[in-house]
């Protein structure tokens, strides 16, 4: 009877300790169908804790929650596929075309802002007067801080990709200058002096917006959500609560945060692998184990030039006593080896946690590795686009992976890579270690993920997470201040040699 009652009052317990059933929103104003991935199980996982949760997105969800309301806008959609496909076909980057300008990312941002403010979709639900009490939004967060401010609600941003200097600066955290963000590309563990002059001028990038292409942004803004005073981006930043970040210190780079930020990686992961399907399972049946390839769910593999598609089928066929999958969307190419399998589906995570796995080449996106790493696979990586060329960087730093460059790439290359991932002892052997590293946390990333939303809900004025400097402007950073007082050190001594100059001249 005691043991009863007990138990009754510790699930009375738990229940005070939870908070009432909030309205949280869930937005992607911008992204693939890899960031809801990412993000769909902090959904999940509030709507189990009793949450109204409302998902506005391009993609719909894989598995839909029957207690989730999902908003596909259907304009909004078509846009982000073509503008994704577009953006990032595979042949840009195997043609050795350079990277896409900021300039033209910020457009693309306001415009896909403006595509989801307008469509029909969004407006029937926002005529609603839906009562949000927090939004929770990823990458570029400016469409979804005017969702917030036109709500009233707070705003959590989660972040999927690594550190990337907007993220820092719109929470105007002083930059430091010896650690890079995840859009500046670096020699791991050797920056030249060149790239600390850069990283020290990134500040400047957010004044650059702030001022160019920030008006624009708050007009969309201001229209698309019939806003009377419209507050500036500037003003807008100051609403986010706190930081989610899909890393932590092995897929980051270390550097001094404050507690508005924290790290969550890897809230998709499962807990377990399932059975992978028959006839997968049994092609992969042999001794030696099989190798894993997929670029993700944007780059279209049978989009690569021949040239590139033959590398890999001939590296493949080097290595009989290995099998290969191959996540792979168009028709199959004619000079498939026998001991390849391609499918414009596989079931990733658990192909990734199968025992007899030995290696993944992949295009480094930040879930896709995370999912290798938690299961100690040997990496090669082929960046394409956006934050891969820094995770590229990051795993070779910390010795997980071997970095090939896709525009490059000869068979050579690709087998000696392969062996080392495949029979390097030593190679194998880190790649375990940095798993556990990377595994080995206080508690679960979704449990942490939950406490702090709910934190946030809980508590009226959380300021006290927040950097001092996010009421500063651009100019009172420390970089901008440095960068000042040395043009005032070269014009002073400029002024006294003239000066000497002069006073010899006249005497």
């Amino acid at each position: 009877m005691s043991s009863i009652f007990g138990f009754v009052l510790y699930l009375l317990a738990s229940l005070a300790c939870n908070v009432d059933g909030e309205n949280i929103l869930f937005l992607h104003a911008f992204g693939s169908r890899s960031h809801r991935i990412s993000m769909m199980p902090l959904a999940n996982a509030l709507v189990s804790r009793g949450h109204n949760i409302t998902y506005i997105a391009a993609v719909p969800a894989e598995n839909p929650n029957p207690k989730m309301v999902d908003i596909i806008p259907k304009d909004f959609t078509a846009f982000i596929k073509n503008t994704v496909h577009t953006l990032f076909d595979a042949r840009i980057r195997a043609s050795k075309q350079g990277p896409i300008p900021m300039t033209k990312f910020a457009k693309l941002f306001a415009h896909s802002c403006s595509v989801l403010l307008t469509s029909s979709e969004f407006q029937a639900w926002l005529q609603t007067s839906p009562k949000i009490d927090l939004v929770v939004m990823d990458l570029i967060p400016d469409c979804g801080l005017g969702i917030a401010h036109k709500l009233n609600a707070k705003a959590i941003v989660y972040s999927t990709l690594p550190m990337y200097s907007r993220t820092v600066e719109t929470v105007k955290i002083p930059p430091e200058a010896l650690t890079p963000y995840g859009d500046h590309v670096y020699n791991a563990g050797r920056m030249t002096f060149f790239d600390k002059i850069k990283q020290v001028l990134m500040p400047l990038l957010t004044f650059y917006y702030e001022y160019v292409h920030a008006p624009a942004f708050e007009l969309i803004l201001q229209q698309g959500l019939n806003i009377t005073n419209m507050p500036t981006l500037h003003d807008l930043y100051n609403n986010v609560s706190v930081v989610f970040m899909a890393g932590n210190y092995i897929t980051e780079l270390p550097r001094s945060l404050p507690p508005m930020f924290v790290a969550v990686p890897g809230l998709h992961l499962q807990a377990k692998s399932n059975a992978l399907p028959k006839e997968i399972e049994e092609f992969i049946e042999n001794e030696d184990g099989f190798v894993y390839i997929s670029f993700g769910t944007v780059v279209v593999a049978h989009h690569l030039p021949i040239h590139i598609q033959n590398v890999f089928m001939d590296t493949i066929r080097a290595f009989p006593r290995i099998q290969f999958l191959w996540r792979w969307d168009g028709e199959l190419p004619k000079n498939m080896p026998d001991n390849l399998y391609m499918s414009k589906w596989f079931p990733q995570q658990d192909v990734l946690g199968h025992p007899k796995i030995r290696a993944f080449i992949t295009q480094a996106g930040r879930p896709s590795l995370q999912e290798a790493l938690v299961n100690a696979v040997p990496m090669i990586t082929l960046p394409f686009h956006g934050d891969q060329d820094f995770n590229a960087m990051r795993l070779d730093e910390i010795g997980v992976s071997i970095p090939l460059e896709i525009s490059e790439i000869t068979e050579q290359q690709l087998q000696s890579a392969l062996t080392r991932a495949l029979y390097d002892t030593e190679f194998r052997k880190n790649v375990k270690k940095m798993s556990n590293i990377f595994t080995d946390l206080p508690m679960k990333p979704i449990d942490t993920a939950v406490w702090w939303t709910e934190y946030v809900l809980r508590h009226e004025d959380v300021s006290y997470l927040k950097p001092m400097g996010r009421n500063l402007t651009w100019s009172y950073f420390p970089p901008v201040i440095g960068i000042g007082i040395k043009y005032l050190q070269i014009l002073a001594v400029l002024v006294i040699v003239a000066l000497t100059a002069w006073m010899i001249y006249i005497t």
